[in-house]
Parts: structure tokens; C-alpha cells; sequence
């Protein structure tokens, strides 16, 4: 009791007065000291599982913690996707009511250019019939060639060209009686020969126009003008600025309406008159 197990079995071999009594002493001193290591070894596995299971433990809410992170990520990622989707389908509401409202427009659009395309031909017959009724007819001009000058120099670059063509916004062909001649808004527009004006004034889809009587039943047409620089009646000379260019009239843009008529009252391709253009 005092000495624990060793001083117990020291006593009890110093106490023994035969072999017998020493070798059940030395007998009880290995099977305590055999349960003694058995004792310590179930210790140390105690031990061990104990610091298992505390590892395990910290793995299990080390994971716990992992789950809970992606599950908030999760959220929100998903309130994230959510509010995306909401923005792409108020995004299509947007184009559809935007496209509605073009689709409209062009419609509009399409009745106000056809009516314009309309108030075109009819100018076109104007001017005919006012031509044939003119007193400012000539006959000839004897420095007259026949060949025309470019009516916009250094180069005269055609954009579009004379005869049938599919409109751009109607969307069907109609017959384009000229050429459309590519200039800057105020650029010069030059007299492409000598001869008397027969028209300078506004007419319907040409905007700002002046004709020009070469003589010999020979005509040219200038339309779209933002500005008239002559007057009927005025005999002018090759290479005379009779305006500036502009866009008025049925027109998308600066440029000039360049025509050539035979005859006094039928348009004919303006390229093989003119010089070199493009």
C-alpha cells in the first residue's frame, strides 16, 4: 500500500524463507508487470483512438464548413444566374418593342416614299411638258461637239447608274432615268456644255432642279441642288457653275442627278456622253 507493486513483491521475496515462496513472488511480480503493460498499452490505444476521432472531428467540421461555403456560394450563384435571367428577358422586351416600333416606322416610311415616288414621275412630266411649251428652245450651238463635260470635276465618280434598279426601301425595281453622281454637300455643279436654261426651280422628288437646252433636241437635267445658281432663260457657257450640290427633293444624301434626254422629252444613259467618268 505504501510502496505500490514493486516495493510489494521486494518485501515478499526479501520475506521468503524457501525457493517455492521466492519463485510465486517472482510469478506475481511478472503477472503484474504484464498487466501493468497490458494497462499502458490500452492507454495508448485509448490514446490513439482518442486523437482519431479528434482528427476525425476536425476533418468532419472542416468538411461541415466546406459544405455550409458552398452552399452559400451556390445561393449565390443562383440569385446571381436569377437576376441575369431577369435582365436578358427585360433585354428581349426591349428589342421586341424596339423592333415593333421600326417595323412601324419603315412602314410609315414605305407609304411616304412611295407617295414621294409618285410626286417624282409626276415631276418628271412636268418638266417635259414645260420644255415643249418653253420659248427659250434653241437649235444648235456651233461650238457645240456634242460630247459633255463632267458636271463635277476633278471626277465625276457615278454611284448609280441608269435604268432599272431595285429601290432600297420599297424594295421593288423602277426604272432610274439618270445617273446619281457621288459630291460633297456645296460642291459645285458645272454646266456640261453650252446652252440656254430652261428650268431652275423646285420640282417634286428632284428637289432643286435646272435644265439645260444644248440645241439639237439635246437636254440635261442637275436635280437634288441645294442651292440654284441661274435662271431660265440664261445662256451660259461649258463649265459654268449653275449651282451647289444638296440633298433635297427624294434624296438620302448629298449628291448629284445627273440626266440626258433626246429628243426634248426622253431619257437616254447619260455615260455615253460624258468624258471620262467613272
Amino acid at each position: 500500500m505504501v510502496g505500490g507493486n514493486d516495493a510489494l513483491i521486494e518485501g515478499a521475496i526479501l520475506s521468503a524463507t524457501n525457493v517455492t515462496e521466492i519463485t510465486v513472488a517472482q510469478a506475481y511480480g511478472r503477472a503484474l508487470l504484464d498487466d501493468q503493460v497490458a494497462n499502458i498499452r490500452a492507454v495508448e490505444q485509448l490514446e490513439e483512438q482518442a486523437q482519431a476521432f479528434s482528427s476525425a472531428r476536425e476533418r468532419a467540421a472542416a468538411d461541415v464548413e466546406v459544405s455550409l461555403s458552398s452552399a452559400v456560394s451556390a445561393a449565390d450563384g443562383l440569385e446571381v444566374l436569377r437576376e441575369e435571367a431577369q435582365l436578358l428577358r427585360q433585354e428581349q422586351l426591349d428589342r421586341r418593342d424596339e423592333e415593333a416600333e421600326l417595323v412601324a416606322e419603315l412602314r410609315e416610311n414605305k407609304a411616304s416614299f412611295a407617295q414621294e415616288l409618285g410626286i417624282f414621275e409626276q415631276a418628271t412630266l412636268e418638266i417635259a411638258s414645260i420644255i415643249e411649251q418653253t420659248e427659250f428652245r434653241v437649235t444648235t450651238f456651233a461650238e457645240f461637239d456634242g460630247l459633255l463635260a463632267n458636271p463635277i470635276l476633278p471626277t465625276t465618280r457615278i454611284s448609280s447608274n441608269f435604268g432599272p434598279r431595285l429601290h432600297p426601301i420599297l424594295g421593288y425595281v423602277r426604272s432610274h432615268n439618270g445617273v446619281d453622281i457621288t459630291a460633297g454637300f456645296g460642291e459645285e455643279i458645272l454646266a456640261s456644255g453650252p446652252g440656254v436654261v430652261q428650268i431652275a426651280s423646285a420640282f417634286g422628288g428632284y428637289g432643286n432642279t435646272v435644265v439645260v437646252d444644248h440645241g439639237g433636241d439635246l437636254l440635261t437635267l442637275y436635280a437634288h441642288m441645294s442651292v440654284i445658281l441661274v435662271e431660265p432663260g440664261e445662256e451660259i457657257e461649258l463649265g459654268d457653275v449653275i449651282g451647289l450640290v444638296g440633298s433635297t427633293g427624294l434624296s438620302t444624301g448629298p449628291h448629284l442627278h445627273f440626266e440626258v434626254w433626246e429628243d426634248g422629252d426622253r431619257a437616254v444613259d447619260p455615260r455615253p456622253y460624258l468624258n471620262d467618268a467613272e
